[in-house]
């Protein structure tokens, strides 16, 4: 049975290691990302179209992770979505995996997947909209995740420990001033999100021809914020200025019956 995969974004802190765990798993992976080696950007329809097409793809998982201070924040979001929803309806691939963000449901506490979106954040926003290109355009098989903050050690040269993506830590041991929203929610491990990725896959192969359209919510549930993470690391001394304090947590009990999962990295035991 072909099992390649392609992973959008396989040079990010998400789809690195998720590029590395595949791998040891057997599966053929294929990475597009303007950072490595294949040097392909999605908003290139001709060079992606190319490449799946070439590398008989099986499954997509989108793990490309920019930020709204990207200066092509919304073109890559908007036209690479879109390219490649395009593309894999023209070439009948069948199983796409998204990485959305629990910040789609906006200022709310334990939101479950049939809670009102209601984003307060660009990344949320971008999110919502994306969810729902994926929901009427794609016309095959999707998993839908709404992951909050991704914590772990990345497997780069650099061999850092990376407490959320949105802040090097590298060459700080203290941070007097940081500008990050003060939000509580979800913080998940790489490794369990992994294995989240993981079950996804295989439920889409083996249940292939089950209509498989799925929106989930994954998490801890450990309910923590940015400036709590960081003031517990002992030798970071956090100071937030003007910065407002908003709560965006989930409930995660559809994907845990659904993919008979649950996380095994806790937040206490990290940190």
């Amino acid at each position: 049975m072909d099992n390649s995969i392609l992973i959008l974004g396989g040079s990010g802190f998400i789809g690195s290691n998720l590029t590395l765990f595949l791998k040891a798993l057997n599966y053929n992976v294929v990475v597009v990302d303007i950072n490595s080696e294949s040097n392909i950007d999605v908003r290139n329809y001709k060079m992606l179209y190319n490449i799946i097409h070439n590398s008989n793809i099986k499954t997509v998982i989108w793990c490309i992770d920019t930020y709204p201070s990207d200066i092509f924040y919304y073109e890559i979001n908007i036209t690479g979505l879109t390219n490649i929803i395009n593309i894999m309806n023209i070439l009948s691939i069948k199983n796409f995996i998204y990485l959305s963000s629990n910040h789609v449901y906006g200022n709310n506490e334990y939101n479950s997947e049939d809670s009102i979106c209601f984003p307060i954040t660009s990344e949320g926003k971008m999110k919502l909209l994306s969810e729902d290109m994926i929901l009427n355009q794609y016309i095959f098989n999707y998993y839908i995740l709404r992951i909050g903050n991704i914590i772990g050690k990345e497997n780069n040269n650099y061999n850092r420990d990376t407490i959320f993506n949105q802040v090097d830590l590298y060459n700080s041991n203290i941070i007097k001033e940081i500008t990050l929203n003060n939000i509580i929610q979800d913080y998940l491990h790489f490794l369990d999100l992994n294995e989240v990725i993981y079950k996804c896959i295989y439920k889409l192969d083996v249940f292939n021809k089950t209509i498989q359209k799925h929106i989930f919510n994954v998490g801890t549930e450990n309910h923590l914020c940015d400036m709590r993470l960081l003031n517990k690391m002992g030798n970071i001394d956090c100071i937030v200025l003007n910065q407002p304090i908003y709560k965006c947590t989930v409930n995660c009990l559809n994907v845990k019956k659904h993919l008979l999962w649950n996380p095994q990295f806790k937040i206490q035991n990290y940190i």
